[in-house]
């Protein structure tokens, strides 16, 4: 088996990376699932917005997953992905049943069972029937693209509103203190997690995409965008956004520098190149990052404040510091409690008056509650071990795909958007350390657009024709010394 007939990781023969071909005029109709799950993604970050206590964007992909399932019944599927494309991959839907089966165990035996289920309700909408409605909906790159432009503009207008309140236009300002900003969130850092993914494709694509005078001006508004979103980011006032920020760019580098080490060759036996940008461009995009950090540090943003408290030695934020810790210390400390069976999703142990172990209890102004503010360790004390290992076999697969997406998108418009939702996926990991958000859209979202890029990649690579045969003796057949 010559080099070209090897499989890939995606299951199919290495190609060449063949440029993007123009949809179908199938795939060209916007039908209604995908309209509706467009104004869901767009609305995603408008969370504190509520209809009979529904999110406005859960009840769009409602009724998204009501037109799929009509259009699938009456066998109108043609504005659907195939079949195949809809399925969860295998070691996703493996980890997913694994935390669902840990969770309802703990919610069964819980104090308060109804919450503690409706929280595993949330998990198996989010991790089976969300990702089920974009996978369907995601039929080719150009509606992959049409849901991360509706993502990004969603990220935008939270954007706006973050900026207007920082400048104190009543309509959008916040009580929160040292004037931190939620826009159209229940918290500051709720909304730092909704940026967090969008911030790392926005840089992907300005500074990733191959040159063109066509991807010129898209990387001179990614720039843009990538500037508003960091700008929102920063009236949160969250450092532990600008931790998980540094993590997704240590990402994104990592993963770019290696699918250029690891370029296999072409037909001809020669390496994927891509144009480089102009040195100028660069420049500018270098520039521009300098000129942000200034404006940073002479700012009077939540961000430099909480900086300025935090070194300072603040009263405030180091008690919030160290219950944090005590929390995270006394989970470590007691796993015999729930190495099975967790104390129920969601507990509020003051609420239900539930009598456990004294150390397992954090009281913060002699108020009772699990201030848990790490994911893993919430989800351990709350679902029990079993629950944790089905979310690493999730976290595990999808990084699997994700790096594997990077190489294999090489050469293709789809590159800078693997990259970037590669970075997301890091930086909303590096924010789930010190945040309990297991069950937020924010979290599920860049796996969910990895799942959706990596079908469509598949099925570009399937539909692509043979590569040509090489000739005898081209230096990709001559036997490794």
């Amino acid at each position: 088996m010559t080099a070209v007939d090897a499989p890939t990781d995606l299951g199919e023969p290495e190609r060449a990376a063949a440029p993007a071909t123009p949809d179908t005029e199938a795939e060209q109709s916007t039908g209604w699932p995908l309209r509706l799950s467009l104004l869901g993604l767009f609305t995603i970050s408008f969370n504190s917005t509520r209809i009979a206590g529904w999110a406005i964007s859960d009840l769009l992909f409602v009724l998204a997953a009501f037109v799929i399932v009509l259009k699938i019944v009456a066998g109108e599927s043609r504005d659907l992905a195939p079949a195949a494309s809809r399925r969860s991959p295998r070691m996703v839907l493996v980890g997913t049943l694994v935390l669902l089966t840990g969770g309802t165990i703990s919610s069964l035996l819980a104090p308060a069972p109804a919450s503690s289920m409706l929280v595993m309700a949330r998990f198996a909408w989010l991790t089976i029937v969300w990702f089920w409605i974009l996978r369907s909906v995601c039929r080719s790159r150009g509606d992959l693209f049409r849901m991360v432009a509706a993502w990004r503009n969603g990220l935008i207008v939270s954007s706006i509103a973050a900026l207007l309140g920082s400048i104190g236009v009543p309509m959008f300002a916040t009580d929160y203190n040292y004037g931190r900003q939620a826009a159209f969130t229940f918290h500051p850092g709720e909304l730092m997690n909704f940026l967090l993914p969008g911030l790392q494709v926005a840089i992907a694509v300005a500074l990733v995409l191959p040159a063109s005078p066509r991807s010129t001006r898209t990387a001179r508004w990614s720039f843009a965008v990538a500037g508003m979103l960091s700008y929102a980011l920063f009236t949160t006032g969250s450092t532990s956004g600008l931790v998980a920020t540094g993590g997704g760019l240590v990402g994104m580098v990592w993963v770019a520098v290696a699918a250029r080490m690891l370029a296999r060759p072409t037909a001809d036996g020669r390496r994927q190149r891509r144009r480089s940008r102009s040195p100028l461009t660069i420049m500018v995009g270098v520039l521009m990052i300098l000129l942000g950090v200034s404006l940073l540090y002479n700012s009077n943003l939540p961000i430099r404040e909480r900086l300025d408290l935090l070194r300072e030695g603040d009263a405030g934020l180091e008690s919030s510091v160290a219950s944090r810790e005590r929390a995270n210390e006394d989970i470590l400390n007691d796993l015999d409690h729930y190495l099975l069976i967790g104390l129920g999703p969601n507990l509020q142990l003051g609420a239900t008056g539930a009598s456990r172990p004294e150390q397992l209890m954090v009281t913060i102004q002699g108020d009772l509650h699990n201030g848990v503010h790490n994911m893993w360790l919430k989800m351990v004390y709350e679902e029990g071990i079993p629950a944790l290992v089905g979310l690493w076999l999730i976290l595990g697969a999808v990084t699997r795909a994700a790096y594997r997406l990077v190489l294999r998108t090489r050469g293709t418009d789809l590159h800078p958007l693997a990259i970037g939702l590669f970075g997301g996926f890091v930086a909303v990991n590096v924010s789930s350390m010190f945040g309990p958000v297991a069950f937020s859209r924010h979290f599920w979202l860049p796996i969910a657009l990895i799942g959706c890029l990596w079908e469509v990649r598949r099925r570009e690579l399937r539909s692509e024709p043979p590569a040509p045969a090489r000739s005898v003796g081209s230096p990709a057949d001559r036997p490794v010394q």
